[in-house]
């Protein structure tokens, strides 16, 4: 079994070291895609580059422009091998748990499309609230984000199923979700602390958080499963 992860990236020069160091030793293979960043990102990646430049599970892309978050995960995916069973993304201001892999890929069976995991909403300097909402097909999306959270594996096949057509979380998710319907495949969660989701100002889902029609998005994906 092999686990390829892509980590987008824009202006987190503040937090990328540690996600990366959480993230990156436990997949089989890494790609961190720079997008567009104008703050101390690009300098931390070249040095961390150079640094690593024997290992090959790594790589590292730079688009020349911000396009935003789905479209740097596109980018990610054109530059893994193609060789993993199961892929997933890791936001560059999260930390991950040290058994964030393990725990998921012990549910792996043949007929799982999806696993995910719980974690802990945290913003700086503040207390930590741990988050878990258990899978429920009538409840695609719950008010404030997708109920996967950012403790993911998803089946390569599946996502071959959609790639290029992923958007924000919450239509993302609902298309892995019909997927997973259309192919009689189980979404199971794991109720335990997988990552550590850094909650402040900066984020996509507060700045672009305009673009986001959750509603809109949920109707799309009954119409499609029906």
């Amino acid at each position: 079994m092999v686990v390829g992860a892509v980590m987008p990236t824009w202006n987190q020069a503040r937090f990328i070291a540690d996600a990366v160091a959480s993230a990156w030793p436990q997949v089989d293979e890494l790609c961190i895609v720079n997008d567009g960043s104008t703050d101390g990102t690009a300098a931390w990646l070249e040095e961390f580059s150079q640094a690593n430049d024997a290992r090959d599970n790594l790589q590292i892309v730079t688009l020349p422009e911000n396009g935003g978050t789905a479209d740097a995960i596109n980018a990610g995916w054109s530059c893994l091998t193609g060789k993993a069973d199961w892929i997933t993304w890791v936001s560059s201001d999260n930390v991950m748990a040290p058994d964030w892999i393990e725990k998921l890929t012990a549910e792996i069976a043949p007929d799982v499309g999806v696993v995910y995991g719980g974690f802990e909403w945290k913003r700086p300097g503040g207390i930590g609230r741990y988050h878990f909402t258990p899978y429920d097909p009538d409840h695609l999306i719950d008010d404030l984000n997708c109920f996967f959270g950012p403790a993911f594996i998803i089946r390569a096949d599946v996502w071959q199923a959609h790639r290029g057509a992923i958007s924000h979380d919450w239509d993302n998710w609902s298309r892995v979700e019909e997927e997973c319907w259309r192919r009689d495949l189980r979404i199971v969660g794991v109720d335990a602390e997988l990552c550590a989701y850094s909650a402040h100002d900066q984020r996509v889902t507060v700045t672009r958080r305009h673009e986001f029609d959750a509603d809109k998005w949920q109707a799309e994906a009954r119409k499609r499963r029906a």
